[in-house]
């Protein structure tokens, strides 16, 4: 993860692309060019994932999701629209839920770097298909382990979308323990 290339176009050097290390580039919206799968983020020198666009996100979602990483560390560095995987339904697509970043037992520090979330979209009245609908679902460690500092941070977040749903529902987090929200807001 790291290295670039350059793409030329009529004679013109195009942006560099974002190279995987595995024979494959990332277009500006996180996702191959060749697989069409979500790019995984840079790490920083602090260890921190950083959340650039769309593609980095849903792969740190599904990361979560899958993994049940311990301490994960987030810096998101730019705003991010959701409304091409989650929206209502329009004359050219069905509706789609935005699925959770949801793992009770997850801790860790999600710093929005200021920036903001659009498009959150989930409508699921009975509440059926999306648990704790919210962009992160559970938030926080599933036990009491605050002594052992095994919290959620959520900090300088602001994310806009609309949810209905019939239980457990909210814009950051439908359910949780152990976490701490900072200099965050939810329209």
């Amino acid at each position: 993860v790291g290295d670039f290339a350059l793409s030329y176009t009529d004679n013109k050097v195009e942006e560099p692309r974002l190279y995987n290390g595995d024979g494959h580039y990332g277009d500006e919206d996180g996702f191959c060019m060749t697989c069409h799968t979500p790019m995984v983020p840079e790490i920083d020198e602090q260890g921190r994932h950083l959340i650039a666009n769309l593609g980095n996100l849903l792969w740190f979602r599904d990361y979560v999701n899958k993994s049940y990483p311990q301490g994960y560390n987030v810096l998101q560095t730019a705003d991010i629209d959701l409304s091409s995987v989650c929206h209502p339904a329009s004359e050219t697509q069905p509706a789609a839920n935005w699925k959770p970043i949801l793992n009770p037992g997850v801790y860790g520090t999600y710093d929005g770097g200021g920036h903001t979330i659009t498009g959150l979209y989930i409508n699921d009245p009975a509440g059926a298909d999306a648990p704790y609908a919210s962009f992160f679902g559970y938030i926080g460690y599933n036990g009491a382990y605050y002594a052992d500092g095994k919290i959620t941070r959520i900090k300088n977040l602001t994310i806009e979308g609309d949810i209905t749903s019939g239980i457990d529902c909210a814009i950051f987090g439908g359910g949780g323990a152990m976490a701490f929200f900072e200099n965050c807001t939810s329209r």
